[in-house]
């Protein structure tokens, strides 16, 4: 698998060897590899070399991102306080949230959570981009998030 990825963009290269991608930061990588398995599924599926198509986002930076119930990537865009959304076409879509985003995943009753840590808040956005926030004050500051398999969603208070 060769990958290759900048700042802005999302995509795949081919034929760059994978020690080229170290050189970008941690949530970079972890962006383009996780929408790698969502594409191509486990490592045991993927060829030798691929093609993708690469797409510019909104944002230098998004820490996470998830693959939502409506086909799309969503994604959170802490420097613009935003939570993205791309299609698989590249038609990128934004919605404003109060603080600035960290962790998203999809959620069992067909929307996404994404945490706030600077907020100190838990927020849903469902597919059609309806933004509901909840303040979490007994947490520092709610990072990751998950949905279990108990049918909840998990998140990790990132500074206890």
């Amino acid at each position: 698998m060769k990958a290759v990825v900048t700042q802005g963009t999302l995509g795949l290269k081919r034929r760059l060897p994978m020690h080229f991608f170290a050189c970008f930061s941690f949530s970079v990588r972890v962006l383009v590899l996780l929408s790698i398995l969502m594409v191509f599924g486990a490592p045991t599926t993927w060829a030798q070399s691929v093609n993708i198509t690469e797409f510019t986002v909104p944002t230098l930076l998004s820490p996470a991102i998830a693959a939502g119930p409506d086909g799309a990537l969503w994604f959170t865009e802490p420097d613009l306080n935003k939570i993205g959304r791309i299609t698989t076409a590249g038609v990128v879509s934004e919605y404003s949230v109060s603080g600035s985003p960290g962790g998203i995943a999809a959620g069992p009753d067909g929307a996404l959570w994404f945490t706030e840590p600077n907020n100190t808040k838990v927020g849903r956005i469902t597919i059609a981009g309806v933004v509901t926030e909840f303040a979490v004050p007994f947490l520092s500051g709610p990072s990751g998030i998950v949905a279990g398999p108990d049918g909840a969603m998990w998140f990790a208070d990132g500074a206890s």
